[in-house]
């Protein structure tokens, strides 16, 4: 029990550096928006254009955060992590749109996109796609450790590929990612809670 104990200590002590980290770099981008937003607009080349222009779409990140996924944890045994994987990536994409339209801050450069079906605008803080590659990297984390820079990795090639695609600022996607990864650690943390024998 006293591992056990020291075990969480430890990892709430992470998480409150990070919230406190991604805190400090969100006031950062607010001040810097501008100038970071150009110097990502001024990397564009054809390599960066194939990279981004897959990493994001919307697709690409639901296949791999959670079709792909879905299907290794279940081939491992992991089946228990699976609707904590959907719900956390659902309740931050709804989260994000719930603080868009509630803050209304527009896009960069007058860009103005509209949500499919809804008809609504769709605003920029905090960006949805980051939120929702963000959400799911504290489960990926809690069962798949050895892969914990991939899955960081790729959450954070999506986050850029919506700065480098015009269509959000820095601060959108810090934001949307301090979002989504809280919301994956709040669902961590509920499914620990379960007793095992309730699980499945």
């Amino acid at each position: 029990m006293p591992t056990k104990m020291k075990r969480n200590s430890k990892k709430i002590k992470n998480e409150n550096m990070l919230l406190v980290f991604g805190v400090i770099l969100l006031i950062l981008c607010f001040i810097f928006d501008k100038y970071i937003f150009a110097a990502v607009q001024s990397l564009k080349n054809p390599f960066f254009d194939i990279i981004f222009n897959w990493a994001t779409a919307f697709p690409t990140v639901f296949a791999i955060m959670l079709f792909v996924t879905s299907l290794f944890m279940y081939e491992n045994r992991k089946r228990k992590w699976i609707l904590p994987l959907w719900l956390s990536f659902f309740a931050a994409n709804i989260l994000s749109y719930l603080l868009k339209f509630i803050l209304r801050i527009p896009r960069p450069e007058g860009i103005q996109m509209i949500i499919p079906i809804l008809h609504l605008i769709d605003y920029s803080f905090p960006s949805s796609h980051a939120a929702s590659a963000f959400s799911t990297v504290p489960i990926l984390d809690r069962e798949y450790k050895a892969l914990k820079w991939f899955w960081v990795l790729f959450a954070l090639t999506v986050a850029v590929s919506r700065v480098y695609a015009g269509v959000h600022l820095p601060s959108d996607v810090v934001g949307g990612a301090l979002l989504g990864y809280f919301v994956g650690v709040i669902f961590v943390r509920m499914n620990e809670r379960i007793p095992k024998k309730n699980r499945r």
